[in-house]
């Protein structure tokens, strides 16, 4: 089980084994060195190949620990615990994440509140946004503001793929804006 240890400035995750035999199941069985290796090794290609940002998504993993690795603080390889390239190679930095669900959203949200470093505050809300989300994702965008002490700079960013969706987001924009200084960015 994952479990994460109090943050000096980074986070770091350390990981309480046991062996297969004691395991409940079903369980699920995680090859953490085979994460940061795939991590490590997107991170290294990208940079490589001209792209130095990067914005993982957080579907396939759906977890804090995961986040933590795709954006090398996951306490392994590259990414080491303090978030420092380890090996001399360059990579690309992790500029925020994508999520497509808002439980998705939230979690990213509650790593921006807990930690207060980049990547976490700059999440893009990755399909197109439908208006029941809206009062849901208000409400994340404001967590996200008021818990920044640390002034890093960052929000949650919407699709739009057709005028409808800019047409309600306009109006829920004016309908709301005594509890939100700005638009959903």
């Amino acid at each position: 089980t994952w479990r994460e240890n109090p943050p000096a400035q980074q986070p770091t995750l350390s990981m309480t084994t046991t062996t297969l035999q004691n395991l409940d199941t079903p369980a699920f069985i995680v090859n953490r060195h085979a994460i940061h290796e795939n991590c490590n090794k997107v991170r290294t290609v990208a940079y490589a190949n001209g792209i130095h940002h990067l914005r993982p998504h957080v579907k396939t993993h759906k977890t804090k620990e995961g986040c933590l690795i795709q954006a090398g603080m996951g306490g392994e390889g590259r990414g080491g615990k303090d978030g420092a390239i380890t090996d001399g190679m360059p990579a690309s930095d992790v500029i925020g994440f994508v999520a497509s669900t808002t439980p998705e959203l939230s979690m990213v949200v509650d790593l921006a509140c807990k930690y207060k470093v980049k990547p976490f505050n700059d999440v893009l809300y990755g399909i197109p946004i439908c208006q029941s989300k809206l009062k849901t994702i208000q409400s994340l965008k404001e967590k996200l503001t008021s818990s920044n002490a640390s002034g890093v700079e960052g929000g949650i960013h919407v699709l739009v793929d057709n005028t409808k969706q800019v047409d309600f987001l306009e109006s829920f924009i004016r309908d709301n804006s005594s509890s939100s200084s700005s638009s959903s960015s």
